[in-house]
């Protein structure tokens, strides 16, 4: 029997069908492919490598990366509104720049990172709504601490010229040249924004280049991290007898007024 005639074709075609197509006349053999115990698992580990580096950038994208070492911020920026889910508790030093009745019910820790565009955001579109319904009315303290995460490469030299001007009692004003010119930050700037509030130049020049400001800068992230701070900008809320609150991110107004009003009616 020829091999079409297994196709159910009219017999007046099997002359072309013979000529134009090769029919096979067996089923190929099915080959098994054997994988040891170690190969299969070395495998696995591979596979498990590759997802993992890819998850890793992914998230390394959204949230801003992580810490490393030698002293700088070592946690990802987040803008993603997570809250802590224990309070905790931290040491402030009496040097550290506020606005606010020192005796206010209510205080607000606020670690932040200068060149952090979730800190700019914050500090341009909430925080003067905070100053102005809780600062400004005696309900709250607010404390800056900083926060300069490694992957920002202004972010500690920022920090360090901030610090030096809240030792000439200017440090909001200058906090507010900083986060309004985020994409200008710089050493010859840090003078620009010095000289435009009139800071005695030798002092602060002085200050910049000590040792001891960048141990500051240093105890700050120390303080955070010791806190639980994972990410910039984070604010934790409440005071020293009950505790704080930590809320991260530059959430909406409402966010914050929420966490504010349940600390004030403790």
């Amino acid at each position: 029997m020829d091999s079409d005639d297994d196709i159910p074709v009219p017999k007046e075609h099997k002359d072309v069908l013979k000529h134009t197509i090769h029919i096979p006349t067996h089923i190929p053999k099915t080959e098994t492919v054997t994988i040891n115990k170690s190969t299969f698992f070395y495998l696995i580990a591979i596979v498990m490598l590759v997802i993992g580096l890819g998850a890793g950038y992914v998230l390394g994208d959204k949230f801003g990366g992580i810490f490393n070492g030698g002293g700088t911020a070592a946690a990802p920026t987040q803008d993603n509104g997570t809250q802590a889910p224990a309070r905790v508790n931290l040491a402030i030093d009496a040097d550290e720049p506020f606005l606010g009745d020192v005796k206010a019910p209510v205080t607000i820790v606020e670690f932040s990172d200068f060149q952090c565009p979730y800190c700019g955001k914050f500090a341009v579109e909430t925080e003067p709504q905070i100053i102005k319904d809780y600062v400004n009315t005696g309900k709250v303290k607010l404390i800056f601490e900083n926060f300069p995460l490694s992957f920002h490469e202004n972010a500690k030299s920022a920090a360090i010229a901030a610090e030096c001007a809240n030792q000439q009692s200017k440090f909001w004003d200058y906090h507010s040249k900083l986060f309004t010119n985020q994409a200008n930050l710089s050493a010859d700037n840090y003078k620009v924004w010095a000289e435009d509030l009139k800071l005695d130049m030798d002092k602060f020049n002085t200050c910049t280049a000590a040792n001891e400001t960048e141990t500051n800068v240093a105890k700050d992230l120390a303080d955070g991290l010791a806190a639980g701070v994972q990410g910039t900008p984070t604010l934790l809320i409440g005071n020293a007898k009950n505790g704080y609150e930590m809320v991260v991110g530059a959430l909406p107004y409402a966010a914050f007024q929420q966490a504010i009003d349940a600390e004030l009616s403790k």
